[in-house]
């Protein structure tokens, strides 16, 4: 089992569900493996059990995280002040964000192609275009990010009770965060929003059956799943179901054993893919499927 050490208080996240556990095994040995889905579903938690299951195998880890690449590209940015006031000032610095993510998979790769001892982690929340450019075609990195032998897309799809203990701790963590990181969580109401979004456009797409209360649409697991995967058609994904909870009681799934090593970009790289977003921008919904 993935455990938090001597004694009694946790250090990273713990897996006790044997499935989830074997399934996150599998993944250990992959090259770059992406966490992809909507807030609220237990990326973080599973991108921290993954990368110290990695890391106990001996692997030198490295994170590609929406909360901090995508906060660097938000505050790096001319005006940076001004962009939580203008939605599509928003939307193309995350587009901006989600281009520099395609250039930086590709030039870790290139770096690290020759070292079985690395793996590059990351999470893509899709929603409101949140590193959405990763699992959408394009052209830089199209051939590591579509490869099956080299990336791994994979949807965590928990139970109702699961998902349910997800949203009340992060009522509470967003109140009193245990790490920096808490505070970049997403509401959540705002998670509560974008199911309902997210579930309208499953049913649009044959993907679910409408809700009884289309404005309050219960979790639906499997519709959860498929709707993810659909959007992923282009990339190889894979659904693993968690149904146990993974407790995070006295440590945030934001806390590592070891320091893993952040991509993250620099002035430069913020600079010239703002350029590039701002001269291609259209209007596009984060789940549409492409």
């Amino acid at each position: 089992r993935v455990h938090g050490g001597s004694g009694s208080a946790m250090t990273h996240v713990v897996v006790e569900d044997e499935q989830l556990l074997s399934r996150l095994s599998e993944l250990a040995p992959k090259k770059i493996v992406i966490f992809t889905g909507l807030p609220g579903i237990g990326k973080s938690l599973t991108t921290n059990a993954l990368s110290h299951l990695a890391h106990q195998r001996g692997k030198s880890i490295s994170l590609l995280m929406w909360d901090q690449s995508g906060a660097a590209f938000k505050y790096m940015c001319p005006g940076a002040q001004l962009v939580a006031g203008n939605s599509q000032q928003e939307l193309i610095v995350r587009s901006a964000a989600g281009l520099w993510a395609r250039h930086a998979v590709g030039a870790w790769y290139e770096a690290n192609k020759d070292n079985d001892n690395t793996i590059l982690i990351g999470e893509a929340p899709l929603v409101d275009g949140r590193f959405v450019e990763l699992i959408r075609r394009g052209d830089e990195a199209e051939d590591i990010l579509s490869d099956p032998n080299l990336t791994t897309f994979v949807v965590i799809v928990p139970s109702v009770s699961v998902r349910s203990h997800i949203i009340s701790l992060r009522g509470q963590r967003f109140s009193n965060p245990l790490h920096p990181g808490e505070k970049e969580d997403c509401p959540v109401e705002l998670i509560h929003e974008y199911w309902r979004v997210f579930f309208t456009a499953a049913v649009s797409n044959g993907l679910a059956t409408a809700a009884a209360d289309p404005n309050n649409p219960p979790f639906d697991p499997d519709a959860y799943s498929r709707m993810i995967l659909k959007l992923c058609k282009y990339r190889s994904g894979i659904a693993i179901p968690m149904n146990q909870i993974l407790n995070t009681s006295d440590f945030s799934p934001y806390t590592f054993q070891y320091e893993p090593k952040k991509l993250l970009p620099n002035q430069q790289a913020v600079d010239h893919y703002l350029a590039i977003a701002t001269a291609q921008y259209r209007p596009s919904e984060w789940f549409a499927i492409e």
